[in-house]
């Protein structure tokens, strides 16, 4: 009985080591899936936090940009005061677009503004204009470069016995008597290189048919 235990008491101390050895192993590894789960979650919470700090940056970015669009919108309907809302006091990128879109607002309501006056006071000037026109008892027209008749006054129509409908689009080469179109056809070459015309007398045919002898002072516009 001795020698059998001392033959196997080697055999249960392998024996026990290798379950050592087996425990520890497993030991091992469940320390190691506890660490990779820990590393897991900080990884994952890790991760969350750069999500939400996108999704912050994300909002705090697109919200300004939203912002410019609708004033966009509202600056293209008219609406220049609409820039006062932007928020310009921000110190970023978008900061400064922002401010850049106020004062490009700005600049275009003043630009309107002036617009609006320029246009007022040339409405005005042409009705001074046209009133000049129509009350002159002389005879008064507008033709183009063209010889097509552009705008004739009342005392034009009532001298030559036409209609506004039966001038205005004609040439009034077409209505010059024939001895005369030679030097008149001159004198519409010096209006061509800017030159007036003082005095200028030649004849214009009526409606019935006559001839009026018509003394006319000329303007060019080409300077």
């Amino acid at each position: 009985t001795m020698n059998y235990l001392e033959e196997t008491r080697p055999f249960a101390s392998e024996a026990g080591h290798e379950k050592t050895l087996v425990d520890l192993r497993a030991r091992m590894r469940e320390i190691k899936l506890t660490n990779m789960a820990r590393e897991f979650v900080v990884s994952l919470g890790f991760f969350g936090l750069i999500v939400l700090a996108v999704m912050l940056m994300a909002r705090s970015i697109t919200r300004p940009i939203v912002s410019l669009t609708r004033t966009a919108r509202e600056l293209a309907g008219g609406h220049f005061d609409a820039a006062r809302k932007l928020a310009s006091n921000q110190p970023d990128e978008v900061g400064e677009l922002s401010r850049a879109f106020a004062i490009m607002a700005d600049n275009l309501k003043a630009s309107r503004d002036e617009l609006q006056r320029n246009m007022t006071d040339l409405q005005a000037a042409e009705r001074q204009l046209r009133l000049f026109f129509e009350q002159s008892a002389d005879i008064m027209g507008i033709a183009g470069h063209d010889t097509n008749i552009i705008y004739v006054n009342p005392a034009f129509l009532n001298t030559l016995g036409y209609r506004n409908d039966e001038i205005i689009g004609r040439s009034y080469v077409d209505l010059i008597h024939p001895e005369d179109i030679s030097f008149s056809l001159e004198a519409v070459a010096a209006l061509g290189e800017g030159k007036n015309l003082d005095a200028f007398e030649n004849r214009f045919r009526a409606r019935d048919g006559n001839y009026r002898r018509i003394l006319w002072n000329v303007s060019s516009d080409i300077p």
